[in-house]
């Protein structure tokens, strides 16, 4: 069966290969919260948490998932996601932010009650830091 440990494979894949689907949101009453550390989201890399929920705040149990993110520009490598572990309603992903700008999260995910959920959510990459000195 499926490893209890969450299981991420991040494919980076040129633009001719990107996701496209025709699922529609079947499930416009679930909430997805997005959660960036380091907060805000900087370039390099980070950890991203997802929760979904329904409208009472309840937790909302996803039997498959997959992201892409996209920078708003053309021309820019998308990282795409598939989590393996499942069933959640909570996940935390590696992430790897290339450069700085705005990016859009395409979510997809099968919901345990056998609805489909697709969502779009912005995200604001900042610019990496400055190294602390010692």
């Amino acid at each position: 069966m499926l490893p209890r440990a969450l299981t991420l494979s991040v494919l980076l894949l040129g633009a001719a290969c990107t996701r496209q689907s025709a699922i529609p949101d079947e499930a416009p009453d679930v909430m997805i919260a997005a959660e960036y550390r380091p907060s805000p989201p900087t370039v390099g890399e980070g950890e991203m948490t997802l929760a979904f929920v329904d409208s009472s705040g309840a937790p909302v149990l996803v039997s498959a998932l997959s992201l892409k993110a996209d920078m708003t520009h053309p021309g820019m490598t998308p990282w795409l996601a598939d989590v393996d572990s499942l069933p959640a309603s909570q996940f935390t992903l590696p992430v790897s932010w290339s450069m700085a700008g705005d990016w859009i999260l395409q979510i997809e995910a099968d919901l345990s009650d056998g609805r489909r959920l697709r969502r779009t959510l912005p995200a604001r990459i900042e610019p990496a830091g400055e190294p602390v000195a010692d």
